[in-house]
């Protein structure tokens, strides 16, 4: 058949219009088929100029994507911190709110007229005072009320000073006084000191002021100088027994079982 078909392509005899139709045709579909695989080739290779193009290309957007996978890598290490933080400030409210009990039972140990609701505003106010300050920790809070009032919200000293945390009303209601506690706008009137709630927040307000005031690096020497003018310059006795207040309630509160 082989043989045939070439002695019918290639003979040396005179063409036949039949054999010169068939060889028209051939050549009609083979020259084009051969003229489109060679622009495709020549397509498909270019030169080197076109090749350093495309590479920079792809190398730019790689660089790209690679600062912006790290910058993901970040964000997400950011967002995990972020988690870790609110835990621990979940933990930490927690703590401060499964302390409540054992201030009110402390309280109630310390003055056995004090009946579980009004310990439980005591706390309360203690506690939210010391996230309103938060550079006085609740224990100090609590040391102070039990050394200044024996935790009687009716208590008045021989200097006029009120209620738990024994405020003065001349020096703290004083319209002269930018610090006031009408300008921070805790108490108005004297009558509002007898109120628990606002004379511990006020007293918290007043050990906090001082505190700030104290100009020094050492926590310990900042807390003495506070204490010591929230006092009044008290002797060195009074200012060990707040130190034994602090310490107890500390003892109390590493013993205590529900």
């Amino acid at each position: 058949m082989n043989a045939q078909w070439n002695k019918f392509v290639f003979s040396n005899e005179q063409p036949s219009n039949k054999r010169m139709v068939l060889c028209g045709i051939f050549y009609a579909f083979i020259i084009p088929f051969c003229i489109y695989t060679y622009i495709l080739f020549l397509s498909n290779f270019g030169d080197d100029a076109d090749y350093e193009m495309k590479y920079r290309t792809l190398n730019v957007k790689h660089e790209t994507l690679k600062k912006e996978l790290d910058i993901a890598e970040i964000e997400v290490k950011a967002a995990e911190h972020k988690a870790y933080l609110a835990e621990e400030l979940c933990k930490e409210l927690k703590k401060k709110l499964d302390i409540k009990p054992i201030v009110e039972q402390h309280i109630m140990t310390v003055n056995h007229y004090v009946f579980p609701q009004l310990a439980k505003i005591y706390s309360n106010a203690i506690m939210e005072a010391a996230n309103k300050y938060p550079n006085i920790p609740y224990n100090i809070i609590l040391a102070v009320m039990e050394l200044e009032s024996t935790f009687k919200y009716t208590a008045k000293s021989n200097k006029d000073c009120i209620g738990l945390m024994q405020v003065n009303p001349a020096v703290w209601l004083a319209k002269d006084n930018p610090d006031s506690l009408i300008s921070a706008g805790i108490a108005s009137t004297i009558y509002d000191l007898y109120d628990p709630r606002i004379n511990i927040i006020a007293g918290t307000y007043i050990l906090n002021h001082y505190y700030e005031k104290i100009e020094s690096d050492n926590v310990k020497s900042k807390w003495e100088g506070a204490l010591n003018k929230y006092f009044g310059a008290q002797s060195k006795e009074y200012f060990e027994k707040f130190q034994k207040f602090f310490g107890n309630f500390n003892l109390y509160l590493a013993s205590y079982k529900e």
